[in-house]
């Protein structure tokens, strides 16, 4: 038996893309440069069209500086117009990538969960604690004793607790992976736990993103770049709708896999987007600000 496998988009798919936002990128805007080309186009076109026409009604035309100007510089703005766009798709453009450490701090904080592992005996131990000393202890204050899974989403959102800008904490949690025996291994069953760590503690709100849309109550599939970018898409409009400013927001991309840091690092393109990491050498924590800008 045979396993079909779908096709990617084609080379023609590519170049076809590629020419669409080469021609949004110069009529598209409003800058200055882009009237200006429009403006040359279609005067020359018009030019083009009046000598034609007299040179149907009138060979004599042909005498004329002002016919053969105009009968040649439409065909000459073509020809600058082939050779330019060319130029443009052959273009790999600049990726530009700024790094901030230290990092001023967000306001709102997205992150992945991955499995609490073996940190999982720490975490009920803590939830099952009716110590007094409960309702003052900080739960990021004995984040040192997290060995794995939960650390690192715990290391980035203490990073700008210390900064006091925090408000609101998004957790995507992971979905039971896809296959044909049922696997409970999402990390969705897991978020509640989560959330609780942080009730007594701070001032700021945690909240899974299926509390955001119920697409996502069940986790996201983090080997899906489509359900990935969908649920990031939600909650960058969630925070908005929120007055929150792209700026204010921040993706970690520390937990999760590869297509999560991906996928985020991808959409972190947009203006005044950005990204962190926190280091799994010293658990220092660094922003990346990722813009794509056309070559000169």
């Amino acid at each position: 038996m045979k396993t079909s496998h779908a096709k990617g988009p084609s080379k023609k798919a590519f170049r076809q893309q590629h020419m669409k936002a080469v021609f949004l990128h110069m009529f598209g805007s409003r800058s200055i440069f882009s009237l200006f080309l429009v403006c040359v186009t279609l005067i020359s076109l018009n030019w083009f069209g009046d000598t034609i026409w007299d040179i149907l009604f009138d060979i004599d035309t042909f005498k004329s500086i002002k016919a053969w100007i105009g009968f040649l510089f439409f065909p000459l703005i073509i020809v600058s117009w082939y050779c330019y766009l060319i130029k443009t798709f052959k273009d790999t453009g600049n990726l530009s990538i700024h790094e901030y450490s230290p990092l001023p701090g967000c306001r709102a904080l997205i992150v992945f969960l991955s499995p609490p592992t073996v940190d999982i005996a720490l975490v009920d131990k803590y939830l099952s604690s009716s110590d007094t000393k409960k309702e003052s202890e900080n739960i990021l204050s004995i984040r040192s004793e997290f060995k794995r899974g939960w650390r690192m989403p715990l290391e980035a959102i203490a990073y700008h607790v210390e900064k006091n800008t925090l408000e609101t904490v998004i957790v995507i949690p992971s979905a039971d992976t896809p296959s044909t025996e049922k696997k409970e291994d999402g990390t969705f069953r897991m978020v509640g736990k989560f959330t609780r760590l942080f009730e007594k503690s701070h001032k700021f709100e945690v909240l899974n993103a299926g509390e955001i849309h119920q697409r996502w109550m069940e986790g996201v599939n983090y080997e899906s770049a489509r359900d990935l970018r969908d649920c990031l898409h939600d909650l960058y409009t969630w925070l908005r709708q929120k007055q929150y400013a792209d700026d204010d927001i921040i993706v970690d991309i520390t937990s999760g896999q590869k297509v999560c840091a991906s996928v985020a690092s991808v959409m972190s393109l947009s203006i005044g987007r950005q990204v962190q990491y926190v280091s799994t050498q010293d658990y220092t924590v660094r922003a990346y600000n990722i813009s794509y800008e056309a070559s000169a």
